[in-house]
């Protein structure tokens, strides 16, 4: 049997470099935002991940600071006085100040106290990365 003469080309089988170049094309065009989906996600959860730990290790140290005593904790955490407690390359300080409340009005606002008021405000602000996250809590006599 023999070939018929003609275009060969039309006989051969296979892609062309113009196709080649289309399907990378539509190929870079798919990918490129799958990639940046997941770099979005990895940070979005890198963040959470630390903003957990920051709110366990506060809610914990403010905690241990309201376990105490009044007067243990006006020695160990003295008014007016930022003492800094870093863990798990977290920053984190524990502020004290005197307080009262004022019941003036239809509810009552923290205003500045005095030693004799019997009442700190403590404070536990915890950072990381240009962040922080911080909460609240009273010690009474």
């Amino acid at each position: 049997m023999t070939r018929p003469s003609g275009n060969s080309v039309r006989d051969e089988s296979g892609y062309s470099l113009i196709e080649l170049l289309a399907a990378i094309v539509i190929l870079t065009v798919a990918i490129i935002p799958m990639v940046t989906m997941l770099d979005t996600g990895l940070r979005t959860s890198t963040t959470s991940g630390n903003y957990d730990r920051a709110r366990a290790l506060a809610n914990t140290k403010l905690e241990e600071v309201k376990s105490l005593r009044y007067a243990e904790a006006e020695s160990t955490y003295p008014p007016g006085t930022s003492v800094p407690c870093n863990a798990g390359g977290l920053t984190c300080r524990v502020e004290t100040r005197y307080t009262k409340i004022n019941f003036s009005g239809a509810s009552g606002t923290f205003g500045s106290g005095t030693a004799s008021d019997g009442m700190m405000r403590v404070t536990v602000t915890v950072s990381w990365d240009g962040k922080s996250y911080a909460t609240t809590g009273l010690v009474v006599r």
